[in-house]
């Protein structure tokens, strides 16, 4: 039961005309300056303490922290319009200087969740049970005719206990993100189904590497690889070469490019669009390490913005770095991402998502990290606008220019070891259907 009480915020002044000084972007404990403080009668200091035991805390989050592992409850987090909103703390520092300035102080209990707060910790109890817990709905309440099978095995349970227990395992276990990477994507209901399925991580009484390879095949076989049509290719190579050669100036290059485009496909024409971009920004020259905006502004916008990009329907690429559409309560911010446009030329939803890293930040745990955003910014894309797929992309990249290295299998092999893939652009590269094959899932989805 809330209390009458609870709209007041802590650090208000009762009965008094003055200002409301509580407005601090700060979630930590706001400490009062002396001559800040006005000649009122009554102020609310809010005691910062678990709804369900006496422990005290710091931070929300660690408040939330906290309630899901000792009591086995997950409270929402608070939104973002509310982080702004200053919490005036029951502490030594503010009761001292308000007793200082003879203002009488009401203590009362902030709520995690929200910006309201409580008489009596009874009732901030109540309050979280009945607004601000989670509940997750079990499978039993799913429709049972939406559920994966696979091998007469039902993958859409197996995976559901597979949650239940890493949910279960983070009450006790801390999950760190290099070594519990699929326990922590489980618990946000992602799965990672990869070339390389005989993990130990995936307990294999309820994924056997065997299913885990059927899986993904079964996935992989949804998609196709569209094919260049030879001459397309072999003209698209002979035009790079001459300007590689310096036998044609990059004007030329381009507008042969753009004329060969008229004759190719949709898709085809998306590759060499995504040529076309990119000519601009190749030079012959030992380049600087790149940062992240130039790695980001001068070859992924160029490239991606000219594969995936279309006029009809309206499909934006751009660099992003701002807070995802699909979750607003989120601070996350993709690196990169492309939007659809629809009927009535406003904006319908995000189908790709990138994030970025040069050479020179990447690190294991950096790019880990960067992979499972991208995981969550596409689970929740799917959820919110009920898409059937989303598309992803990490880039990391180091540049080796004029260099022999599609001659040089060992060093090919040795780059790869350490987590890099070799992209060959034409004219080396044997063929464009990977590329194309991008642009058609991308599509697609």
């Amino acid at each position: 039961m809330n209390s009458p009480t609870t709209s007041t915020r802590t650090g208000d002044i009762i009965n008094n005309n003055t200002p409301d000084n509580s407005n601090n972007n700060s979630n930590h404990e706001n400490n009062i300056p002396d001559n800040s403080i006005p000649a009122p009668k009554t102020v609310v200091l809010a005691k910062k303490e678990c709804p369900y035991c006496d422990n005290s805390y710091t931070t929300f989050q660690s408040a939330r922290n906290h309630i899901y592992r000792t009591h086995g409850k997950e409270v929402e987090r608070r939104t973002k319009s509310d982080q702004g909103n200053a919490v005036h703390v029951y502490n030594k520092t503010n009761i001292e200087k308000y007793n200082k300035a003879r203002i009488k102080i009401l203590v009362k209990f902030a709520c995690i969740s929200c910006t309201n707060v409580m008489n009596t910790k009874s009732e901030l109890a109540s309050h979280a049970d009945s607004i601000h817990i989670v509940n997750n709905p079990s499978v039993q309440q799913l429709p049972t005719d939406g559920h994966w099978i696979m091998q007469q095995e039902d993958i859409s349970l197996k995976f559901h206990h597979y949650k239940s227990l890493c949910i279960k395992n983070s009450r006790t276990t801390t999950f760190k993100i290099e070594d519990h990477f699929n326990e922590l994507l489980s618990m946000s209901g992602i799965l990672v189904l990869q070339k390389r399925y005989d993990y130990q991580s995936l307990p294999i009484n309820i994924f056997p590497p065997t299913l885990l390879q059927a899986m993904r095949s079964n996935v992989i076989s949804k998609y196709r690889r569209d094919t260049f049509n030879l001459q397309i290719s072999s003209r698209l190579k002979t035009i790079i070469q001459q300007y590689i050669d310096e036998e044609m100036e990059e004007t030329r290059a381009k507008i042969e490019l753009l004329t060969l485009s008229e004759e190719a496909t949709e898709d085809e024409r998306c590759v060499i669009n995504a040529i076309v971009a990119l000519l601009s920004y190749i030079y012959d020259c030992d380049m600087k390490p790149l940062s992240e905006a130039h790695l980001a502004a001068s070859y992924i916008h160029p490239f991606v913005h000219g594969l995936l990009s279309s006029k009809m329907p309206a499909k934006v690429a751009h660099c992003s770095n701002i807070v995802a559409d699909e979750n607003h309560d989120s601070n996350n911010r993709p690196d990169y991402k492309v939007d659809i446009y629809g009927q009535g030329y406003q904006y319908q939803y995000t189908n790709a998502y990138g994030e970025i890293k040069p050479h020179a930040d990447m690190s294991p745990t950096l790019l880990v990290n960067d992979f499972y955003r991208l995981a969550i910014f596409c689970k929740d894309a799917i959820d919110r606008f009920n898409l059937n797929e989303v598309l992803a992309f990490q880039g990391s990249y180091f540049v080796m220019d004029n260099c022999t290295i599609r001659k040089f299998y060992p060093l090919i092999r040795k780059i790869e070891c350490t987590g890099y893939r070799v992209m060959y652009l034409p004219p080396y590269s044997p063929e464009l259907n990977a590329i194309l094959g991008s642009c058609k899932e991308q599509d697609e989805a």
